[in-house]
């Protein structure tokens, strides 16, 4: 009979052990995920409210005119420089040409007016130079026969005195009278070659006078070609701003016009952006954002790719809350107040893996580790 009582308490003690360690199991099982999920809470700031953003480029004509090429598409492949969009360009490159020709035109004339300038420099001062030589020369000689008159009239007034005192024959006085009124011709000759002379040093000299004419000159066609040049340049800029290139290596992401149609100046044409430099935006509640701090290490899931995380880290903390650029703040003229919590937007950077994962406006949620690790 004991035995009996013995055999069946038995299975109840095993009926007993088969629940308590299955719970004890269960147990710290939770515990286990409890203690996780606490020290998860504590060490990360987590929030869905995160999208993938870009630098979206609007490519918009600075002029207005019909559209002559235009091939691209949504999710066309371009690079830094590649053209985009042309805009109508015979006007403008017509404008162009009729500048430069009138430049071309310009610089012969002040090509022309230099080679004067030098000729004239050059003849003029060998012709001043001659000049006053010949002024000179010409004085020299009139002082030589004024002496030489001064000289020839004493003689002559000697002479008419010996003649008086026959001491002289006259045609000895007549000789000196031939030789002074000679030499009075001489003299007025003489003074008729300074009086020459120095006309011809006055025309040399007026004609130098036309070097700081053809100087005025130049300096004028100078100011015109400086015109010119500003007025080419903003042609060459016009002509090329009719050729839309990309700025970045990119891909388009819509279109906007086609080709032949007319757009107007600032019209936007088509959108692109730049895929490897994508990140992500966080709006982080107020309350968690304190221990958020630059350089923290970050998890980002993206809804687009369920079980796939990218890895980043806090490269901006946002200085305002998103309710600030509402465009509808609530004025709240009630006076009720409901206190709500606002998020400020975080910026993570993100690498971007190959094949562009990442793209523009996908929703993710990011988890940043505030401990570091």
């Amino acid at each position: 009979m004991s035995d009996n009582s013995s055999s069946s308490r038995m299975p109840a003690r095993r009926r007993k052990l088969f629940w308590i360690v299955p719970g004890l199991l269960v147990i710290g099982l939770l515990g286990w995920w409890g203690f996780g999920f606490l020290h998860f809470r504590s060490t990360h700031v987590t929030t869905q409210d995160a999208q993938v953003e870009a630098n979206m480029i609007s490519i918009a004509s600075r002029t207005g005119g019909w559209v002559t090429r235009f091939d691209l598409i949504g999710a066309d492949q371009i690079h830094k420089g590649k053209v985009l969009a042309v805009i109508y360009r015979k006007p403008a490159a017509l404008a162009l040409a009729e500048l430069r020709a009138q430049r071309q035109a310009l610089e012969q004339q002040m090509t022309t007016a230099r080679q004067q300038l030098s000729e004239t420099r050059k003849t003029s001062a060998d012709t001043i130079a001659a000049a006053k030589t010949a002024v000179d020369g010409a004085r020299a000689r009139l002082a030589s026969l004024e002496a030489s008159l001064a000289l020839a009239e004493d003689n002559a007034a000697r002479g008419r005195s010996e003649l008086k005192q026959s001491a002289i024959s006259k045609q000895q006085y007549e000789k000196l009278m031939t030789t002074s009124r000679i030499t009075r011709q001489n003299v007025r000759a003489a003074q008729a070659g300074v009086s020459s002379a120095r006309a011809d040093y006055a025309k040399a000299r007026a004609q130098y006078d036309q070097v700081a004419v053809l100087e005025s000159r130049i300096k004028q066609y100078k100011a015109q070609l400086d015109a010119l040049d500003q007025k080419i340049s903003g042609a060459k800029t016009n002509l090329d701003d009719l050729v839309l290139r990309s700025p970045v290596d990119g891909v388009v992401d819509k279109t906007f016009v086609r080709q032949g149609d007319y757009v107007s100046p600032g019209q936007t044409l088509l959108m692109v952006h730049d895929p490897a430099h994508v990140w992500v935006t966080a709006k982080v509640k107020e309350t968690a954002l304190a221990p958020v701090k630059i350089g923290d290490p970050v998890q980002v899931s993206v809804d687009a790719y369920p079980g796939r995380v990218f890895h980043g880290t806090v490269s901006r903390v946002g200085t305002a809350a998103t309710n600030q650029f509402a465009l509808l703040p609530d004025p709240n003229p009630s006076g009720n107040f409901v206190k709500v919590i606002q998020r400020v937007p975080v910026r993570i950077a993100v690498k971007q893996v190959k094949g562009d994962l990442l793209r523009p406006g996908l929703n993710a949620s990011v988890s940043i580790d505030i401990d570091g690790h």
